[in-house]
Parts: structure tokens; C-alpha cells; sequence
């Protein structure tokens, strides 16, 4: 079965939605938003986080390797920042 899950609406995660967002369009407006396809999975055959896109076919085969370079280089400074995991929210209950 499926159900809904929600949270409250606080102020700190509109504040940290909007923080995500601005990255994100901040790194495509510099140029600096490159697939990040997560580790390479042996049974699909593909990346983590490509292997439900409909362009995972004619992706470069190194897309992991461009991502590891644009991280090394310190261009996703902040784009690597925002995936650490948020703090532990007290006002959600674990499920």
C-alpha cells in the first residue's frame, strides 16, 4: 500500500530548499553542472543514478571520471557541500 508521508513546513527547510535550488541553478549558469551518475552498478549494467534516465544510452561511458575532475578541480565546491545529509530533525519522526 501506498501512503503519503509529510513534514511540517518550517522555515529552516524552506531556507535549505532554497539554498538547493540556487546551487543548482548557479552551477548551470556557470557552465558547471556535469552528470553526477553515483557508483557504477554491475547489475544494471550502468551508473547508480542513471539507470533510469532516457539518455543514459548516449552519455560518455567516463561520465564518472568527468564528475571525479570537475570535484577535484573545486568547481562544485558548493554543489558537493549541499549533498552532505541535513542534520537530524527532531519534528520528524523516523519511519
Amino acid at each position: 500500500e501506498f501512503k503519503k508521508i509529510g513534514y511540517p513546513w518550517t522555515a529552516d527547510r524552506r531556507d535549505r530548499f532554497v539554498d538547493v535550488v540556487g546551487t543548482i541553478v548557479e552551477g548551470i549558469e556557470r557552465g558547471d553542472f556535469p552528470p553526477n551518475p553515483g557508483e557504477y552498478n554491475n547489475h544494471y549494467g550502468t551508473f547508480q543514478n542513471c539507470s533510469f534516465c532516457p539518455f543514459d544510452a548516449i552519455c560518455p561511458v567516463d561520465r564518472d571520471e568527468e564528475f571525479e575532475q570537475a570535484v577535484i578541480s573545486g568547481r562544485l565546491v558548493d554543489y558537493v557541500a549541499m549533498q552532505e545529509p541535513p542534520e537530524h530533525d527532531p519534528e520528524v519522526e523516523p519511519s
